[in-house]
């Protein structure tokens, strides 16, 4: 159960705590005289630790009081699935908005080290160079207080509306719970509460700045025979990063910025004239995946390039996102001869770890009209051959074809005999 002792704008909630579950059971909470229920909120918490997390589902049950008073929790039972879980009686007292002002001015001061709200980043990245943004409430293993959100999704969207900057390419890690982290800092414990992170690709050269954002929670602490519940504010430091232009370069502000290598494939490495042959270009790394443009072609009299078709898989991760991008070509040779393929390609691209320009360049030739084996070859000087003296015909003189100068004549006879018939059944 909730704090029994609260204000009136505030529900009073009864909630089941499932561990290491991903299915929702269905719940009868129970009815309280005075109360109207409202909605049922479900939530989940992961706790980091051991071989792997453990999830636990959180299902509450939200009541509003009519009017300030003191009211009776009769016992009750909830069945979850075929388990029975029996609730002691309880007595509930909702305050007046001038109690919980009285309240409020007795509430003892916490240290601001035992919990704060967080907004971590980087300092200094290139352009296009991808940086994380985490924020996360921290919370001493020591705290005095029970803390729980209220209308996390809510706080979150407008803190992003300040934090988030209008000229970056954001990769969302989608967090679709709260995650609780244990960690350690300046010698002490604490619990992390992590509720957004994502990787920034800045898209201009500038200093982007995030003001401070704040997050409301409700804390709840035993008192002198009765809870108290109050709403804390937990503000965060404000950001800077400053963003850096690229080296100059002729193409600074087409390329990518990240780290790549090249992987590539040739469907056969040797073809003939006028046959195609595909050509996969596929650059591996970490950087913006998505942004990753095609390869520079160099256009040739040689070789045909079609235009290439697109695969795309990435990873999202607090420390960055990697993957691949596939451009997968079809080229048509128009000339015999060895050629390699980086005369065809490039990719250029900026390394922000050494601070320097790199290409990617492929290592394959591909080869175009080479002799065929000798078993494929004829043999045209053997005694007998009919092949023999085949070099010594003339190949403009054309031999008469009679089977077909036969059936061409044929049908000229029979179109004139059609077309005389016709003519008599008109006289008649």
């Amino acid at each position: 159960m909730g704090a029994t002792d609260f204000p009136i704008e505030r529900p009073f909630t009864i909630s089941v705590v499932i561990r290491d579950s991903e299915q929702r059971p269905i719940i009868t909470f129970p009815t309280i005289p005075g109360f109207t229920k409202r909605e049922i909120s479900t939530s989940v918490i992961t706790e980091e630790g051991g071989d792997k997390p453990i999830g636990s589902r959180i299902i509450t049950q939200n009541y509003i009081a009519g009017k300030p008073g003191t009211y009776r929790l009769a016992p009750f039972t909830i069945n979850i699935g075929k388990i029975a879980v029996r609730s002691e009686e309880a007595t509930l007292t909702v305050r007046s908005i001038d109690d919980e002002e009285t309240l409020s001015a007795n509430t003892p001061v916490v240290g601001k080290d035992a919990a704060f709200f967080a907004l971590a980043t980087a300092a200094s990245v290139y352009k296009g160079e991808g940086f994380p943004v985490k924020l996360s409430l921290y919370v001493a293993e020591d705290y005095p207080y029970e803390l729980r959100f209220e209308h996390l999704e809510q706080q979150l969207q407008a803190m992003l509306k300040k934090i988030r900057p209008f000229d970056i390419w954001e990769e969302n890690l989608g967090l679709t719970e709260v995650k609780r982290i244990p960690v350690t800092s300046k010698g002490k414990k604490y619990n992390e509460f992590r509720i957004y992170e994502a990787i920034y690709f800045p898209l201009t050269a500038r200093t982007i700045r995030m003001p401070e954002v704040s997050l409301t929670m409700l804390a709840v602490k035993p008192g002198a025979g009765r809870q108290k519940t109050e709403n804390i504010k937990f503000t965060s430091a404000s950001a800077s990063i400053d963003v850096k232009r690229l080296p100059s370069h002729p193409l600074r502000d087409q390329v990518a910025v990240g780290s790549f290598r090249l992987q590539e494939g040739l469907e056969r490495r040797g073809v003939r004239v006028g046959q195609s042959v595909r050509y996969d270009f596929r650059v591996i790394g970490e950087g913006n995946i998505s942004a990753l443009y095609a390869p520079r072609v160099s256009l040739s009299d040689a070789i045909e390039v079609f235009p290439p078709k697109l695969q795309e898989t990435k990873k999202r991760s607090i420390d960055g996102v990697s993957g691949y991008k596939t451009f997968q070509y079809f080229l048509v040779p128009k000339q015999n001869g060895l050629f390699p393929l980086e005369k065809t390609f490039q990719w250029i691209y900026f390394n922000p770890k050494i601070a320097k320009y790199d290409t990617l360049r492929p290592k394959m030739v591909l080869r175009v009209g080479e002799t065929v084996a000798t078993a494929d070859t004829v043999r045209t000087n053997l005694p007998g051959s009919i092949y023999t003296g085949i070099e010594k015909l003339d190949s403009t003189e054309q031999a008469i074809n009679w089977p077909v100068l036969v059936r061409a004549i044929a049908n000229v006879l029979i179109a004139l005999m059609i077309i005389g018939m016709i003519f008599l059944l008109f006289r008649k």
